[in-house]
């Protein structure tokens, strides 16, 4: 029908059809998805959910819209998390300054009710520092004295609140309340601990919805845990995660016999601002786990703030209904040229591969903030304050440390906002579009880029002044 599947997104118009061309079709087959749960994940969406009305909650439209985009784009399931009220926006003072957050349950259930409407699964991490009924920190870290606590919260959660809908049940081996790695306060081994966790939580599960999915998604040291011998029942779903860029720090040693998924990411919060387009990875990346691993039962797919992610977003899902077809070269062009012109297409893509090459080594656009304040640190004689930690002390090594690849990624901006502009003084249609999601981050991150390197230059020229004069006293 030619309907943009995120037009609400991108603007793009629908080119109005005659009546003969709603019958313009053949009859043809269409085969089941190779990876049969593709599933978003809501998280780290401060943005979108400051975007208008209440802060740190969607507005009706954009949450409805994100799902309809969603169902378009062959996403059959979403895991809601921050719209539970994940412990940073009610205990964190940077949060707590910005508003007095209160989840609305009755809201929640609303957000459920209509994903599932729309023919979506809802996933739910069964983490217990929500707001939607909190367990307190002191209880996350011993098992063996507080598991009562534990599994009569998740009774709580599966009695009295919306998440008794959930379709995909998912849990981490991880601190229950904080994402940060378990340590045991009381002598514990983890992986006994979490053998004894999955197996009162299944159980839970199988009591109140047996015909439901579960997923074990190896975050960070859990797929540490996998691979020094930890293992759930062979009913869990075990996702692989990646690195928060697309692709791999650590391999599972064995699958063991189990169903593999992975968990993955199209935007990653230290480029929560700017995006990385990277359709080649997710082509490697994902054909190989899937030929290697055969990683292809689940796939979770972390689009942060949604918008600036559409392209990673829509490639995970091309490469997950069919591997064999999907190429990325293609990929690009065809997603370009559904909304620019040939020749802006073109520079369109130049620039975005440059963006990403200036993404090297997990350092995204929220890396270089604090870049940023390690050089004003030094130019200033202060410490980095951090939130809930301990000061950083001004150090000039940590700026050196800095100073090359920053060049580099200067460089490599300054290639891509010039690719940018060519294609916005060829753009024929969908300016607007071009403009935001093409053009306009490349110059934030070129604004930003600039801004570092003069602080450098600066911090250079400090350090050369106080050497000249330790050498003249």
């Amino acid at each position: 029908m030619g309907v943009d599947p995120v037009q609400y997104w991108t603007g793009k118009e629908v080119v109005k059809k005659e009546l003969k061309n709603l019958f313009a079709f053949e009859n043809r087959h269409i085969a089941p998805p190779k990876v049969p749960l593709l599933c978003y994940f809501e998280n780290d969406v401060d943005e979108l959910a400051n975007y208008r009305g209440d802060l740190l909650e969607y507005d009706w439209e954009s949450y409805t819209e994100l799902i309809n985009s969603l169902v378009r784009l062959r996403y059959n399931a979403i895991q809601i998390f921050d719209m539970l009220g994940r412990p940073e926006f009610f205990i964190r003072p940077e949060y707590k300054e910005l508003t007095d957050y209160q989840v609305d349950v009755a809201y929640v259930e609303k957000m459920i009710d209509y994903a599932q409407k729309k023919g979506m699964k809802v996933a739910i991490d069964f983490a217990l520092g929500y707001q939607i009924h909190p367990m307190s920190a002191d209880k996350a870290t011993c098992w063996k004295d507080y598991k009562e606590d534990w599994i009569t919260a998740w009774r709580y959660y599966l009695e009295k609140t919306p998440l008794r809908k959930t379709d995909i049940f998912i849990l981490r081996p991880r601190h229950q309340v904080w994402d940060w790695e378990y340590k045991s306060s009381c002598g514990e081994d983890k992986i006994a601990v979490f053998d004894e966790v999955y197996k009162s939580f299944g159980d839970l599960v199988d009591e109140y919805k047996p015909e439901a999915d579960k997923v074990l998604v190896c975050y960070s040291d859990g797929m540490e845990m996998w691979n020094d011998g930890f293992r759930p029942a062979k009913d869990w779903i075990v996702a692989w995660s990646d690195h928060g860029f697309g692709d791999f720090e650590h391999l599972p040693n064995t699958t063991d016999g189990y169903n593999f998924g992975t968990y993955m990411h199209a935007g990653y919060w230290l480029n929560h601002t700017v995006h990385n387009p990277y359709p080649e990875k997710v082509e490697s990346v994902m054909k190989d786990m899937f030929s290697t691993y055969s990683a292809d039962k689940f796939c979770l797919v972390n689009g942060q703030n949604f918008r600036p992610f559409l392209l990673n977003i829509e490639a995970y899902s091309e490469v997950c209904n069919n591997p064999e077809s999907f190429d990325a070269h293609s990929f690009y062009k065809n997603w370009t040229e559904r909304y620019f012109n040939e020749v802006s297409a073109k520079h369109a893509i130049t620039s975005m591969k440059s963006l990403h090459e200036a993404q090297k080594n997990r350092i995204g656009y929220v890396q270089h903030l604090w870049e940023i304040r390690e050089a004003i640190s030094y130019l200033s004689d202060s410490p980095i304050q951090r939130p809930g930690k301990s000061p950083v002390a001004h150090d000039y090594k940590r700026v050196a440390n800095d100073l090359e690849h920053v060049k580099v990624t200067e460089e490599l901006i300054d290639l891509s906002v010039q690719e940018a502009e060519k294609g916005l003084k060829e753009i024929t249609e969908n300016e607007i579009f071009f403009h935001d999601y093409v053009y306009l981050p490349v110059v934030l991150y070129q604004d930003l880029i600039g801004f570092e390197r003069t602080l450098h230059e600066m911090a250079v020229l400090k350090r050369s002044l106080k050497r000249h004069l330790m050498i003249s006293f």
